[in-house]
């Protein structure tokens, strides 16, 4: 972010001089260093900090008229901590100031980002909650899809009952999955991605009813997860529901030696980060 801010400031002569003015602050740096930034912010030296959540506590500056957040920092509190960095100040009682949050592509934060009132209109200890969502539901569907043909608004007994009106009888994968629009929306995506193809299937069952009071045989949409997809489950992690996770590899290790292309020994792992804490 710091980069960034920095190549764009220094794109325009205009904003050029205003590149002394952004400084970056994490708990890496020492004491002194971490003061002087501080310092600057506090007397109006600086018009913007890059922070990690080494900012979030035990810091009383005010000043700051917004606060811009790289992802949602795991808890309502962490959240409201660091936002409470702006407005802060006997000076700036009635002067608004602003925080935005950007939501990355982790279910937790797509969420977030599409129900936001599920955030803010909660107390400052509860949870954000994340009901089913398309993120959870894709990887289950593939599990559930290379078992058996997903079958959307109708039973599965559908296809292989001769009974009228099957469609009432039992949960179908709107039940199952969440809603009809997750349901939808997630089939949608892994077609799109090609993990998964749908076809039509004859049941026996007659499920239309005509004007005329007679059934109909009819024909109803299946999807069934693509055979090359190999072993569907593994792309389940029951541990995390992030969808990238990141290793912090020492290129020191005498394993390693100095290659950055990939991991070349787990020894030289010193720990693996999930996306959504990367920021922080």
């Amino acid at each position: 972010v710091y980069e960034k801010a920095i190549s764009a400031l220094k794109s325009d002569p205009a904003t050029e001089p205003l590149t002394n003015r952004l400084e970056v602050y994490r708990g890496g740096y020492t004491t002194h260093v971490r003061r002087s930034i501080e310092n600057r912010l506090f007397k109006g030296d600086l018009l913007g900090v890059v922070g990690t959540s080494a900012l979030e506590l035990g810091i009383d500056v005010g000043g700051i008229d917004l606060t811009l957040h790289c992802g949602y920092p795991t808890s309502y509190s962490s959240l409201l901590q660091q936002a409470g960095r702006a407005g802060r100040g006997t000076d700036r009682l009635h002067t608004p100031s602003v925080a935005i949050m950007i939501c990355f592509s982790s279910p937790s934060e797509q969420h977030i980002w599409r129900n936001p009132s599920s955030l803010l209109s909660r107390g400052q200890s509860a949870l954000v909650s994340m009901p089913v969502n398309v993120g959870l539901v894709q990887g289950h569907l593939l599990c559930a899809g290379a078992e058996y043909p997903l079958t959307g608004q109708y039973s599965v007994s559908t296809l292989f009952s001769n009974e009228v009106d099957q469609t009432s009888k039992g949960l179908n994968d709107y039940d199952l999955f969440g809603s009809a629009t997750v349901f939808q929306e997630s089939i949608a995506g892994l077609i799109s991605s090609a993990l998964m193809k749908q076809a039509k299937e004859t049941v026996a069952a007659a499920i239309a009813t005509t004007t005329t009071g007679e059934t109909t045989k009819n024909d109803i949409l299946i999807y069934k997860t693509h055979p090359f997809v190999d072993k569907p489950w593994a792309r389940v992690n029951l541990r995390s529901i992030e969808p990238i996770n990141y290793a912090i590899v020492d290129l020191s290790h005498p394993l390693q030696g100095g290659q950055m292309d990939g991991i070349h020994n787990e020894q030289a792992v010193l720990d693996n980060i999930p996306y959504s804490r990367v920021f922080y």
